[in-house]
């Protein structure tokens, strides 16, 4: 009879353990991953207030830089030339995605104009920092410095 009574009693605990679901976390998106940036709004004069290049428009690029403005993504190579104000806006595909691993740094988008003969010519830049918008967590995002405005497109992870 005791071995009957502790089957059934085995039995019940198992039943009992059986039912009960694991619980699982999902761990928090964290991350955010750049997929294309959109150069929606430009500046139409340099400093100096005389256009951008000699003979024509802006041979317009991007970079992803850090905190301290140090290039982390260098999109010169993807730039667009003889880009007018009535052009825009104009996007860029990043080839691999730039990943933010940390939400909490700046990270800026700069613009410049490509010159052969002399240094580049910033443009302008906007700064990210994606855990401003950890909470509706938006897959795109468009900010405005001055005559500049871009928008990044991206997946949180």
């Amino acid at each position: 009879m005791k071995k009957k009574n502790l089957f059934v009693a085995f039995l019940g605990i198992m039943i009992i353990f059986s039912a009960c679901e694991k619980e699982t976390t999902v761990a928090p998106l964290a991350k955010f991953k750049i997929n294309s940036v959109k150069l929606v709004a430009m500046p139409a004069l340099d400093n100096n207030n005389v256009g951008w290049d000699l003979f024509d428009d802006a041979d317009v690029f991007f970079n992803i830089e850090d905190a301290n403005h140090t290039i982390v993504y260098d999109g010169s190579s993807f730039k667009v030339g003889n880009l007018a104000q009535a052009d825009l806006p104009v996007s860029w595909s990043l080839t691999s995605s730039y990943q933010i691993n940390d939400i909490n740094k700046l990270v800026y988008i700069s613009i410049c104009d490509y010159d052969v003969l002399d240094a580049n010519d910033p443009m302008g830049y906007v700064g990210f920092k994606m855990e401003d918008y950890v909470d509706g967590k938006p897959t795109s995002i468009t900010k405005t410095n001055g005559a500049l405005t871009v928008t990044i497109t991206g997946v949180w992870y």
